[in-house]
Order: C-alpha cells, then structure tokens, then sequence
C-alpha cells in the first residue's frame, strides 16, 4: 500500500482515524468494506485461547476504529492525551466548531480546528504526536476525496 504525505489540519474521516491510530500506537490496518462500501481502518486486538493438554492458539480479532466519529474511543483518546477543547461560535446557525490543544513532548502547545470535538481533537493529537505532516494509505485519500 502506498501512501501520500497530508497535512495533519487536513484530515478527516478514515484518513484522520488511521493517522491517530499511526500516532497513538495502535496497530491499524486498512481493509476494504464491502458491508459499507468503502475503504475502512481497523484495529488488531491479539487474543489466545488455551485449553488444556492443547497448544495455545494465537490470533488477531478486528474491529473497526473510527476515533475521529466513535464516542467511546475518541474520549478516551482525549482524556489519555490531555486535549483541551473550546468552542468557535457555538450559536452559530448549523452549530460551531472547535479548537483542541494537546502539548507534544517539547512542551509545545499543538492547537488545531475541527468541525466537531472528536475531529478537532485527534488532529490535535496527531499533531503533537507525528508533527503536522503524516503519510496516509493512499486508498483512504481516494475514499475520503
């Protein structure tokens, strides 16, 4: 799979999930939904099932990750990372935006704006994490274009 360097305030959708997952240190895959019709990002959760005078067996179960859409995962993505979060214009007509604040390892403030707390805060995230620029699967590009 190759792959495109983007600016990180870019990133949306797939792209952007993949990107926190890359920062984060999660192993990410790319696969191709055809239940969604699109290009998605997963996760590899190990796992090992031992019986007894058996070997154990070793696999890999997946499930989607989507922390820039997935309530769950994102907050505690932002939790682990201290993101603050601020509205822009919340009573704006069709609701505000948000900026987000993680301090990468120099003590550097990393601000970045998203459309909703979840989009703004995993870029702030990938920010402070791998900079403002990261290579995307070029499949997820295509997808999200």
């Amino acid at each position: 799979m190759s792959g495109q360097v983007r600016q990180v305030e870019s990133l949306a959708g797939a792209a952007l999930d993949y990107a926190a997952g890359e920062a984060v240190g999660v192993e990410v895959s790319v696969h191709w939904s055809r239940l969604l019709g699109g290009w998605r990002v997963r996760v590899a959760k190990p796992f090992t099932i031992k019986h007894p005078g058996c070997d154990p067996f070793h696999d890999k179960s997946y499930r989607t990750w989507a922390p820039s859409s997935d309530g769950a995962t994102g907050a505690e993505l932002l939790h682990t990372h201290a993101v603050s979060l601020e509205p822009v214009d919340p009573f704006r007509e069709g609701g505000g935006s948000w900026f987000a604040v993680c301090v990468n390892a120099l003590g550097e403030r990393c601000r970045y704006h998203g459309e909703t707390p979840l989009i703004a805060g995993m870029r702030a995230i990938v920010g402070a994490l791998r900079g403002g620029q990261v290579e995307i699967p070029t499949e997820l590009l295509e997808h999200s274009a």
